[in-house]
């Protein structure tokens, strides 16, 4: 299946509204006039599933420290990757996570970006659904 035929949703999950916010401004401006995308927004965890149940996600940005849970990132990940395997799950946050480098758990990762998310960030998360379209 090639996503560029159709619509991207992109789920970006947060605690923070001003990172939900952020996030959403940065991809709306790297993304406008070359893909469809829709993008849908959750404040935590369980927010997120209900969204993922519903929709098919073709990418999440998700914060790690969440819901009082420093990792709650990665389940998040590993739910989502249980409702669709073909989901490209990424760690956004504001605090260093070299630790995740060497977990197991963090196998399902498709990456890690530190806060702000920035044009190479986003070349890395929607490259291959760019490609014929700049």
């Amino acid at each position: 299946m090639h996503a560029s035929i159709n619509k991207i949703n992109i789920l970006i999950v947060d605690d923070e509204f001003v990172f939900r916010e952020l996030n959403k401004k940065q991809i709306n401006s790297y993304l406008k006039d070359n893909v469809n995308f829709e993008i849908f927004v959750a404040e935590g965890l369980e927010k997120a599933l209900e969204i993922a149940k519903k929709v098919t996600i073709d990418v999440v940005f998700t914060d790690m420290q969440m819901d009082n849970k420093r990792d709650c990132g990665l389940a998040l990940t590993r739910k989502i990757k249980s409702i669709n395997m073909n989901t490209h799950v990424f760690i956004t946050s504001n605090a260093i996570l070299n630790y995740l480098q060497d977990r197991s758990d963090a196998a399902g990762l498709s990456g890690i970006f530190q806060l702000p998310l920035n044009e190479a960030d986003l070349k890395i998360a929607f490259g291959h659904y760019m490609h014929g379209h700049k």
